[in-house]
């Protein structure tokens, strides 16, 4: 009787209430939804330029950038076939289809390419794109909006960037990372100072071309040492070989920067858009020609030509003027900008397949989410895949395109082939090189007989002389 007052309705009613308020603590309760996303960071500025010149490295990394740590979705085929994003599982086949730019990839031009898809680049590119396990967004509520600058948006790389690149890292970050491509001109900038800028924050993300900032980092014209190399695939060698010491160098120079992929540049066998024909070393002489670079400079000089630089943009109307004779460039980029309309010749090709650096700042990338920067190196070698897959079309199209517009090919003939390699490569262009790098007994050097020498067969000798180690072919 003394405990009848627990039955009591009032009683009862009070106790459901407790016993609720005890059960809901001890689930925890409701996790609420913030009903607006956080408001993104601004970037901070870039660190202060580093040195003018970069040593070399001397060991190669087995990765071009450390990748962080992010979660990973389950394993699955995600790439498609016969398109863009087709990758080599060792069957040609699946590459042959239509390029991002509409090319046509066929099966006897992937044959003719075959070396790319076998090299020890290519399966690095896959490992790092990491295809068939791609790293899954964690990362919500952040925006991140900012300008890609590539030399000029007429180059097909740069259309890739734009087309390929940046819409895939748009899907893959859910809509939170927004690349807008621009070209040089469009920030009236010429090239040559892009290190400076990318270190000093004024430009976050851009690419950085070794023959335009050969004077601030000469290491980089070992990917233009022109009339070095006898074909395409020893050239690819090559310039992959060095390139993950190229990587790290660059972002040394930059200040921290961190390059997440490469434009390779196929169809960009040098060419000379001319006025007037060029049939022999003779013809040369006193040739006013567009320059891009230092080595370049030394290839024209060394024909007996007048070596000009002029940015690529303002080539046509100095073309057009007669303030030059001639120009040098890709034969697929000096195509894209018409210069066949103010030339008649094309004299070519001289081989090369270089590949620029595509650059965060150091700044605007640690202010990445990891699992973002993760999906930016992904994507990079995804880029860089897709790039390789058409560089074949690229190389082969080039000429037949100009010629198709009205020019006259001029071909390198094997006597100009071994003038260029005996009397400009080995006497004016590699021995310039050494003066620019400090001498023979630099760092560069040590790294040309390194990592350059055995597959160029070319040796640079204690006293500064460029000698032959074997007999060397020179051709396409």
């Amino acid at each position: 009787m003394a405990y009848r007052w627990l039955l009591s309705p009032k009683w009862l009613v009070l106790m459901a209430l407790l016993l609720a308020l005890i059960v809901a603590a001890a689930c925890g309760g409701e996790e609420k939804t913030p009903t607006s996303a956080p408001t993104p960071t601004a970037l901070p500025a870039a660190p202060v330029a580093a040195p003018t010149r970069a040593p070399a490295p001397t060991a190669t990394p087995t990765t071009a950038v450390v990748a962080p740590t992010a979660t990973v979705a389950p394993a699955a085929m995600t790439t498609p076939i016969g398109g863009p994003g087709a990758v080599y599982r060792g069957k040609l086949e699946d590459l042959v289809g239509p390029g991002p730019l509409g090319e046509n990839i066929t099966l006897d031009l992937l044959e003719k390419y075959r070396w790319i898809f076998e090299s020890d680049y290519y399966n690095f590119l896959m490992e790092r794109a990491r295809v068939d396990n791609p790293t899954k967004l964690v990362t919500t509520g952040k925006k991140f909006k900012f300008q890609y600058s590539c030399i000029n948006r007429t180059l097909l790389p740069c259309k890739v960037m734009e087309t390929y690149f940046a819409p895939n890292v748009l899907k893959r970050t859910g809509g939170q990372v927004d690349i807008q491509v621009v070209g040089y001109p469009e920030l009236a900038i010429a090239g040559p100072d892009t290190l400076r800028l990318l270190a000093d924050g004024t430009l976050g993300f851009t690419e950085i071309t070794g023959a335009y900032v050969g004077g601030d980092m000469p290491v980089l014209d070992l990917y233009y040492l022109w009339g070095l190399y006898p074909d395409r695939a020893t050239d690819f060698k090559a310039v992959t070989t060095i390139l993950p010491d190229l990587d790290r160098a660059v972002g040394e120079q930059t200040g921290g920067g961190v390059v997440v992929t490469h434009n390779v540049y196929a169809g960009n066998d040098q060419f000379f858009y001319s006025r007037r024909p060029l049939l022999k070393i003779e013809d040369f002489k006193g040739l006013k020609t567009r320059s891009h670079g230092t080595t370049m400079s030394d290839l024209i000089n060394g024909l007996g030509g007048d070596a000009q630089f002029v940015a690529f943009a303002d080539t046509y109307t100095a073309l057009e003027r007669g303030i030059l004779n001639a120009a040098a460039s890709g034969v697929t980029a000096g195509y894209g900008l018409r210069w066949f309309e103010v030339s008649k010749y094309l004299w070519g090709p001289v081989i090369s397949m270089p590949m620029d650096f595509i650059i965060f700042n150091s700044k605007v990338w640690s202010n990445f989410p990891s699992d973002i920067q993760q999906i930016l190196i992904e994507e990079g070698a995804k880029e860089e895949l897709e790039l390789l897959r058409v560089a074949a079309e690229w190389n082969e199209t080039g000429v037949p395109k100009a010629v198709a517009a009205g020019m006259t090919h001029n071909p390198v003939t094997p006597e100009m082939y071994q003038y260029i390699l005996d009397e400009v490569v080995i006497k004016r262009m590699i021995p310039n090189w050494i003066k620019r790098v400090g001498g023979p007994n630099s760092k560069e050097v040590a790294f040309f007989n390194e990592k350059v020498s055995p597959i160029a067969g070319i040796k640079i000798n204690p006293d500064g002389t460029v000698v032959k180690i074997r007999e060397i072919k020179i051709g396409q």
